[in-house]
């Protein structure tokens, strides 16, 4: 609730994030030395580095006498372009099909970058999501990675465990790690194992 209100909720988990590692490392449970920690501080920082530049890209307005005067120009070549390549090709379906490419590539290049003011929220990118940088799914995907570091939580489709196998089962360490990788559980979409051991490193029995 406290989150859903904050009118910065971003600060506001930066800020939890900051003291809950600051009151882990002076009750022990960072055991890690001080320089060390300092750079987990730093990778937020610089997380917090990208988020501004991504808001900036959002709340900075494209400037409005230039986005009107690429309109104009639009409009003064839909009235005139047609009418100067009519009267210089003497075939008027050629003249016709000249014009309409002409002035679809112009529009087209408007369009575009209108587009590209706010790649995170444009129209393009709803129909083509390849062209969109979707915030959610690259959150989730980051998620993602922490829980696979921390608990072996299983990557959605599956064949990613495999991949990220030797990277895991160094961040989690051997303890934690599946004695027999072969069985079902343990492989990609399983249940077995890999529940297991993300209880084991959750402190479930």
């Amino acid at each position: 609730e406290l989150l859903e209100a904050s009118p910065q909720p971003v600060h506001l988990v930066l800020s939890w994030l900051q003291r809950l590692i600051i009151a882990r490392r002076k009750a022990g449970g960072l055991a890690a030395d001080a320089p060390i920690v300092s750079r987990i501080h730093q990778v937020i920082s610089d997380g917090m580095l990208g988020y501004a530049q991504a808001l900036k890209i959002v709340d900075t307005p494209f400037p409005f006498p230039y986005a009107q005067l690429n309109a104009v120009v639009c409009l003064v070549n839909l009235g005139l372009m047609p009418i100067i390549i009519a009267d210089k090709v003497g075939n008027e379906v050629v003249a016709a099909f000249v014009a309409f490419f002409g002035l679809t590539i112009l529009f087209s290049l408007n369009e575009v970058a209108r587009d590209l003011e706010d790649p995170f929220t444009t129209e393009l990118g709803v129909y083509l999501a390849a062209n969109r940088l979707y915030g959610p799914a690259l959150q989730a995907e980051f998620d993602e990675r922490i829980l696979a570091a921390t608990s072996q939580v299983e990557w959605r489709g599956g064949d990613k465990f495999h991949q990220y196998s030797p990277f895991l089962k160094q961040a989690v360490g051997e303890k934690f790690w599946p004695k027999d990788e072969a069985e079902p559980g343990a492989e990609a979409g399983g249940d077995g194992d890999v529940e297991k051991v993300a209880g084991e490193v959750a402190g479930e029995p």
